[in-house]
C-alpha cells in the first residue's frame, strides 16, 4: 500500500500544504492508500492541535498512521507524558490505524535520549507507559459464563483474539479469531469434543423438630 509521509504535520504545521498535496495526488490518479505522519518531539505535544490535524486529514477517508514517534526531552517524565498524550490522541481517532515507534533501545537509536530502553535494557518511564497502554488498558481480557444456549458476548478491542471455553466438568476448546475494524464484529463458534454434563441438585429432606 502506498502511503504519503511527512514531518511536522501532527501539530498542524504546514498542514494546509500537506492536504493540498494529497488532494493533488488523488486527483491525478495516484493510488494513495494512506497518510503517514512523522511525530518527533523535544517536549510536550499540543494535544488540541494534534486533534485538529488528525480531524482535518480524516476528510480523505484514508487510513492514517503515525509512522515515527519519539520524544527526546531531557526530562524522562516529559517523554512518558508525551508518549501517553500522542498515543491516546491517536487511538481516539477512528482514522488512525497504527503507531510506529522511531526506536526502542538507546544503543540503536538516532536520538538516544528518545529510546524507551536504556543502554542496560532497563525500562524508562516511557516504556512503562507504553506497556500500560498497549498491554493493559487496550488489551482485551474478559471472562464470563455463557447463557443456557451456550452464547457469551462481550466488547473487545480490534486485533487478534484467543478465545477459549471450559465447562464445569473439564471439557475445553480454544480458537483464534481476528476482529477487524472493517467488520466491526466477530462471531466465534467453539465445538466441544463432548457436550457438557448438566449439573444436578439434590433435594434435601427437611427434618422434623
Amino acid at each position: 500500500m502506498l502511503y504519503v509521509n511527512d514531518d511536522s504535520m501532527i501539530e498542524g504545521n504546514d498542514l494546509n500544504r500537506y492536504a493540498k498535496q494529497i488532494r493533488h495526488l488523488l486527483a491525478a490518479g495516484v493510488p494513495v492508500g494512506g497518510i503517514g505522519l512523522q511525530a518527533h518531539f523535544d517536549g510536550p505535544v499540543n494535544v488540541g492541535r494534534m486533534q485538529k490535524a488528525l480531524q482535518a486529514l480524516s476528510q480523505f477517508n484514508l487510513p492514517i498512521k503515525i509512522t515515527e514517534f519519539d520524544c527526546w526531552a531531557d526530562d524522562e517524565a516529559v517523554q512518558a507524558r508525551t508518549l501517553e498524550d500522542v498515543y491516546r490522541t491517536a487511538f481516539a481517532n477512528p482514522a488512525v490505524e497504527g503507531i510506529l515507534i522511531g526506536g526502542v533501545w538507546e544503543k540503536c537509536h538516532g536520538q538516544p535520549k528518545a529510546a524507551l530502553l536504556r543502554a542496560d535494557f532497563s525500562k524508562k518511564p516511557s516504556a512503562e507507559t507504553y506497556e500500560r497502554l498497549v498491554f493493559s488498558n487496550w488489551w482485551t481480557r474478559v471472562e464470563g459464563r455463557t447463557t443456557t444456549n451456550g452464547i457469551f458476548a462481550c466488547r473487545a478491542f480490534f486485533g487478534d483474539l484467543n478465545v477459549s471455553v471450559k465447562t464445569d466438568d473439564g471439557a475445553k476448546s480454544q480458537k483464534k479469531s481476528a476482529l477487524r475494524k472493517s467488520k466491526g464484529e466477530a462471531f466465534v463458534e467453539l465445538q466441544l469434543s463432548k457436550p457438557p454434563v448438566p449439573s444436578r441438585r439434590r433435594k434435601r429432606k427437611k427434618r422434623k423438630s
